[in-house]
């Protein structure tokens, strides 16, 4: 009796192993790089009642402000919960440009008609998802994942809100100072606030190579609850390097539709 049940035991512990490395070839450990791009549903937050949004009132006209598309790469990292679910997390950043049209009735090199700023709107992103594979092929070359979960983003320390002084107060990556016509200068400035949680939603098709990897491409929905970071649009005088005539303050907070492209390699 005694050999009997320790022949089941041994047997029991030779396919353990292979059963849970099965499971984890089907639906495995694995770290992942993800860059998307994507289109602003909306980008100013609704907490802020700003007359003048996303623009500069110059003394010979209004000059329009705009955020470019958002922009994403994440490094992630993919825990399964089984076969068909499994947990995501990771650590990402988003990047939009910011562009401004110019009034100048003489355009040349050192003036323009539609500008770039040197500067643009980052945040971080630390996501929790769970992930569902609802469908996939008999061989698990193809899968389909739906996913949904939250996040948090920020876009850096929170900074101390300055009243006066030059452009050099601030951090060097946070504000630049430009001329929108011939005789007047303003300051763009990137303030950091609290952190915004959020929540997002998507899918994505995937297709497996083997041991090189995993492809996937989908879309994620993703709507931030509060605004993490604003753009302050200072009048500025560059004769005296100060700012000068207050502000007009932009909160921001984004509901975006991303397109993304995702690789994952199993561990």
């Amino acid at each position: 009796m005694k050999t009997l049940i320790f022949c089941l035991c041994l047997l029991a512990m030779g396919v353990w192993p292979a059963d849970s490395q099965a499971q984890e070839r089907e639906n495995p450990w694995a770290i992942s790089l993800t860059a998307g791009y994507g289109y602003d549903f909306q980008q100013l937050s609704r907490r802020y009642n700003n007359p003048f949004p996303l623009q500069i009132l110059a003394a010979n006209g209004v000059s329009k402000v705009q955020l470019g598309d958002p922009f994403s790469l994440q490094l992630g990292f993919t825990v399964p919960l089984g076969k068909q679910w499994a947990v995501e997390t990771g650590l990402g950043v988003t990047s939009r440009s910011i562009s401004y049209f110019g009034l100048f009735q003489n355009l040349n090199d050192d003036n323009c008609s539609y500008c770039r700023s040197e500067i643009a709107v980052r945040m971080f992103r630390v996501p929790l998802v769970l992930d569902l594979i609802p469908f996939y092929s008999a061989e698990r070359n193809w899968r389909l994942h739906l996913k949904a979960g939250v996040f948090v983003d920020w876009s850096g320390v929170t900074d101390d809100f300055i009243l006066d002084g030059p452009s050099t107060r601030e951090t060097p990556s946070k504000v630049e100072v430009f001329d929108v016509s011939e005789n007047q200068s303003f300051m763009f400035l990137i303030f950091d606030e609290e952190p915004s949680p959020g929540f997002l939603a998507g899918m994505e098709w995937e297709k497996s190579f083997g041991k090189i990897g995993r492809l996937g491409w989908g879309l994620t929905f993703s709507r931030q609850f509060t605004s993490s970071t604003s753009l302050l649009i200072w009048g500025y005088d560059k004769q005296a390097d100060n700012r000068v005539g207050g502000y007009f303050p932009n909160g921001l907070a984004f509901t975006s539709l991303m397109f993304h492209a995702r690789y994952a390699f199993a561990l």
